[in-house]
């Protein structure tokens, strides 16, 4: 970090940075994010937003900030980094409407926040966390990017509703295979893995650990770093295939939520 600091333009307050800014990085919890959000969309000066994922707290609120920065014209990237990894590039889901035949998409992890047994914003559904809106939104961003535009079925389970740690669904989109959903983020196993299913023998798209195995730490480098560059890179490429893509990745998350069931404790899907 210290080879930043003579390039660091220091002053008294966050509004003041905000002022003077031509664009804002924001890395707040969703809630906060949301607020945060709009009020540069109000401020003439800045140019470009970075937000994280998910946008805000629920697809809704995420849908009025999309509008905002829309109508305030200015350029956005947001946190989905699963769209900048090696493997989401060389992608190919099969185009087909063969009957019975299926893409299972099945990852599988230890929470940071199960992991420690922490309650906090991560783990709970209503502050924007929990394994659908915090992390299964990364294979939203990724089914809307292949053209999956339909949630057929979407259930949580958990043993505290507020957090849940599986998610289970069902999305479909046109010409495309079935896409059958899992994901465990109280797992004690590691998989992320894409399979296409149902025909003379099953396929492999993508099976690995985790979605960043080939980004290298190098020192004490998150590996996500390398991704983020990769984001951070697309700022001077055309906005418009960007812009469009987040708002078909929202969309894909109101219609998810829109079906989305608890399961409670005993397994069986309730509505909520």
């Amino acid at each position: 970090m210290a080879k930043y600091v003579p390039r660091i333009c220091w002053t008294s307050t966050q509004a003041k940075a905000l002022e003077t800014a031509t664009g804002a990085v924001i890395a707040l919890p969703p809630i906060l994010q949301r607020e945060m959000a709009l009020h540069c969309c109000g401020l003439a000066n800045l140019q470009t937003l970075f937000l994280e994922k998910p946008i805000a707290a629920n697809p809704v609120d995420a849908a009025l900030v999309i509008d905002e920065i829309r109508r305030s014209r200015k350029r956005v990237r947001v946190g989905y980094t699963f769209l900048h990894t090696d493997w989401f590039a060389t992608l190919d889901l099969p185009a087909s409407e063969v009957p019975h035949q299926t893409v299972t998409i099945t990852w599988r992890f230890m929470a940071h926040h199960f992991a420690h047994a922490l309650v906090n914003w991560k783990a709970r559904h209503s502050q924007g966390g929990g394994v659908l809106r915090f992390f299964a939104i990364h294979l939203l961003a990724v089914l809307a990017g292949q053209g999956y535009s339909t949630a057929n079925r979407s259930v949580l389970s958990g043993t505290i509703t507020d957090c849940p740690e599986r998610w289970d669904a069902v999305f479909t989109g046109a010409g495309l295979l079935q896409a059958v959903v899992e994901v465990d983020a109280r797992s004690g196993t590691n998989v992320f893995r894409f399979r296409a299913e149902g025909g003379p023998a099953a396929t492999d798209l993508v099976d690995l650990r985790d979605p960043f195995p080939s980004m290298s730490l190098g020192t004490a480098e998150d590996r996500r770093v390398a991704i983020l560059k990769r984001l951070l890179g697309t700022i001077d490429a055309p906005d418009e295939s960007l812009s469009t893509l987040y708002g078909q990745i929202n969309e894909l998350w109101l219609k998810t939520e829109a079906v989305t069931e608890f399961a409670d404790p005993g397994g069986a899907p309730t509505a909520h």
